[in-house]
């Protein structure tokens, strides 16, 4: 049952009629996080949540409007009620308070479990004349005791941060040194291993939003304040208007993958996002080597290298190149058949056709520009706003009378008329990304701007078109964007280790969207294709074991694969990595160690095999991110086995192509040294000692579940079927049961070839 303690009183009493919990949340689910009590007073006191080892005491803070509201706030009523908040049943108490022309309603809420606590404002004008919102705070942290863990120190702290933009940098680190962040749409904080707290927006629409920390480090680290704050950006509020705060969402328990994970799930569950679908597509993008440059000529060059040696991705999309200024959305002179007919060249050759396009900016040379000066968007002193990318670009303001009719013409032109299937959408952050703009709609926020934006492209884009957005706001974007980057652009060299970071620390990102990890390139290319701009797009300079981490990471995404590379010069064992990941394994890795510094380095892949006959089994990357050499293993936990029904264990190295042995729950597997940037993949499957069992084919980095169809085990021989797109001979091991101990055996599947036969002889 729901505890809320307001002052001294209890009230559990009001909430004794509530729903039981719903189904959403199992028993299971719930034994992993700590259960919650909450101390709500009738007043503007402190707001108390405890937990098994952890306490937050939330302090009163005002909205923050122009002009200044006054300070003295009365508490008027409450209100109790049952409530399901991101599919959980819980009691919600609403207290109003009164100020000078203010009506402030705080929500706050607890899970009928304990398991979560939220808590959102709403704000509404009762006086005569129009204000500026600037913030509302529905969760805020001061000083010592603010956020507490037991006896530790904040010293010993682990922050674990987010960034709302794809060029944004999570990460783990200690606070070694005083600091000032944001970070959103959550921050998890690590109590030195006493517990974890989760603090995030589930709701992530309508306005920017962050959890901000200010904290002392080093010896005597305290922490300073830690806010949820919602920033409305002085957006107009007249009589009579109201504007709502996003919900903040805190949740504990003692493992910071599980907290994530969870908190992913609410966050789509609150926006009614369901589960993105399989099939996450590949893609081939024109920009990581032509860059501006690619041409109809170049798209027919590719296509019939193609056609001679296949490449079975599913997209083939034309980047930045196409356009005589962004916003004047038709073919320039290096197109001179027109878009209409290179989508039907595309479609013709058996690839979906994909555009790019940069939807909310005009060039400043544009004839959009010229044309309608009104629709553009500006700051508070009246001036334009700037995107400044290759040349000067106005940007649009969606809540402008015309701009959404126009963006959904735009893209119902490129999909229904020309034939695009598949929309990339650039610099969409450009419309929020300056503190200073102010739309057309003095009441609307720039967050609000955008969703219109996205929504006029999916109107006119329709239903069945794929949308991934580039540089977009990750939460505004849910439930229209069908996939968004992950990271920054990448380049063909190991130049750090930024983009692995981003994709592998937003991995969990997953369960809302397909996530893009951009574009893995394996090429080898010493000379940049010449000195001006984006020049030095098309070198390749990966030694071989860090084209090997580079093609990792895309399977280590789950999803999207996606790429770019000029097939005509490819050298054919790099081309060759490309068999590893494509198809999409349609399953996101687990970081087993979320919060290592740089960033993880065992992650675990649970594979569903196309095979019913197969049992699932699962793959462990570890990768040496570091410039030094160093001895890596992998310890069969719970977590690495949980999933088979099975106490041995037989480990199979992808690269080497070698069996390691067969193993117990709790042993640990030497990978040996691997040097730096080296990575090593380990497939791990149930064996029960009765029946041969596949250990792993050398084609997909799944070992088997994206490529074998069908799989037939017998005493002294195993068969099935392999099914590909590849023109590859593929070798196929097994593992077979041998007085107590074990036989290896392999064949190879020729090109041309579908069925298999293993015997132990």
């Amino acid at each position: 049952m729901p505890r809320f303690f307001p002052t001294a009183i209890s009230i559990v009493s009001l909430l004794c009629a509530f729903a039981v919990l719903a189904s959403t949340t199992s028993a299971t689910a719930v034994s992993q996080f700590v259960s919650l009590d909450a101390r709500i007073p009738e007043s503007t006191e402190t707001v108390a949540i405890t937990g098994d080892g952890v306490t937050l005491t939330g302090s009163w803070t005002a909205p923050q409007t122009t002009p200044a509201g006054a300070d003295l706030w009365t508490h008027t009523a409450r209100e109790s009620s049952s409530r399901a908040l991101a599919g959980i049943e819980g009691g919600l108490l609403r207290d109003i308070f009164t100020s000078d022309g203010l009506r402030l309603s705080r929500e706050t809420w607890l899970a009928e479990s304990g398991e979560a606590f939220a808590a959102r404002l709403r704000l509404t004008n009762t006086g005569s004349r129009e204000i500026r919102l600037n913030t509302l705070t529905p969760l805020s942290l001061e000083e010592i005791g603010g956020l507490s863990f037991g006896g530790c120190s904040v010293a010993d702290w682990t922050l674990f941060t987010q960034q709302r933009l794809k060029n944004g940098k999570p990460g783990a680190f200690v606070p070694d040194t005083s600091l000032s962040l944001d970070s959103d749409p959550f921050l998890l904080v690590d109590g030195g291993g006493h517990s974890n707290v989760l603090i995030g927006f589930v709701s992530q629409d309508y306005h920017m939003a962050g959890v901000r920390l200010e904290m002392k480090g080093g010896r005597d680290a305290s922490l300073i304040h830690l806010r949820a704050e919602c920033d409305f950006s002085g957006s107009v509020l007249p009589p009579g208007g109201e504007r709502t705060s996003q919900w903040v969402y805190v949740i504990a328990g003692p493992e910071p993958e599980g907290l994530v994970s969870e908190f992913a799930d609410r966050m789509a569950r609150y926006r009614g996002v369901a589960l993105p679908p399989e099939n996450a597509p590949s893609v081939f993008c024109s920009w990581y080597y032509w860059g501006p440059w690619f041409s109809e000529k170049d798209l027919h060059g590719q296509l019939e290298q193609m056609g001679r040696q296949r490449v079975p991705f599913d997209v083939l999309l034309i980047d930045d190149c196409w356009t005589p200024y962004w916003g004047d959305w038709y073919a320039n002179k290096t197109w001179p058949s027109g878009m209409r007919d290179a989508a039907r060249t595309i479609h013709e050759a058996g690839y979906r056709a994909g555009i790019w396009t940069c939807p909310t900016l005009a060039n400043e040379n544009s004839s959009l520009a010229k044309e309608h000066p009104e629709w553009l968007l500006r700051q508070d002193d009246g001036s334009l706003v700037l995107f400044k990318m290759d040349g000067n670009n106005y940007v649009l303001d969606p809540t402008c009378p015309g701009v959404c009719d126009f963006i959904e013409e735009t893209y119902r032109r490129l999909t229904e008329s020309w034939g695009y299937d598949y929309l990339k959408l650039d610099f969409m952050r450009s419309v929020f990304i300056n503190p200073r703009a102010r739309c057309h709609d003095p009441g609307a926020t720039s967050l609000e701007a955008y969703r219109m934006a996205l929504e006029a492209i999916r109107r006119g884009a329709g239903p069945g078109t794929y949308i991934s957005v580039c540089g977009g706001h990750f939460g505004a974007s849910l439930g229209t964007a069908d996939s968004q980057r992950s990271g920054s652009d990448v380049v063909g060299f190991w130049r750090n280790i930024i983009p692995f970071k981003q994709n592998i620390l937003r991995i969990w990102m997953s369960r809302m969207w397909h996530v893009d990890p951009d574009a893995m390139m394996v090429r080898r290319e010493e000379e940049q294709r010449s000195q001006e701009g984006h020049g030095i797009l098309n070198v390749g300079r990966l030694s071989d074991i860090e084209a090997r981490t580079v093609a990792l990471n895309q399977y280590l995404g789950g999803e999207m694969i996606t790429f770019c590379e000029d097939f005509t010069r490819l050298d054919e064992d790099r081309r060759a990595l490309y068999r590893h990941v494509i198809p999409s394994i349609d399953s996101p890795s687990i970081p087993l160690d979320l919060l290592e510094r740089p960033l993880p380095s065992t992650l675990l892949t649970r594979v569903r095999p196309l095979c019913d006959e197969l049992e699932p089994w699962v793959t462990v990357a570890v990768v040496n991110w570091s410039d030094k050499a160093r001895r890596e293993e992998v310890l069969l936990t719970g977590k690495v086995t949980e999933t088979m029904d099975c106490s041995e264990f037989v480990a199979f190295d992808f690269f080497s192509q070698k069996m390691l042995g067969v193993f117990d729950s709790g042993d640990k597997i030497d990978l040996g040294t691997l040097e730096p940037h080296q990575s090593a993949l380990v497939r791990i499957a149930p064996w029960h000692g009765r029946r041969p069992v596949l250990a792993g084919t050398d084609l997909h980095f799944s070992g088997g579940g994206a490529e074998i169809t069908v799989w037939r085990a017998e005493k002294n021989a195993a068969s099935g079927r392999l099914d590909t797109g590849w023109n590859y001979p593929v070798r196929v091991t097994a593992v077979f049961p041998s007085d107590g101990k074990y036989q290896v055996r392999t064949t190879t599947v020729h090109p041309g070839q579908r069925h298999f036969r293993i015997y132990n002889r």
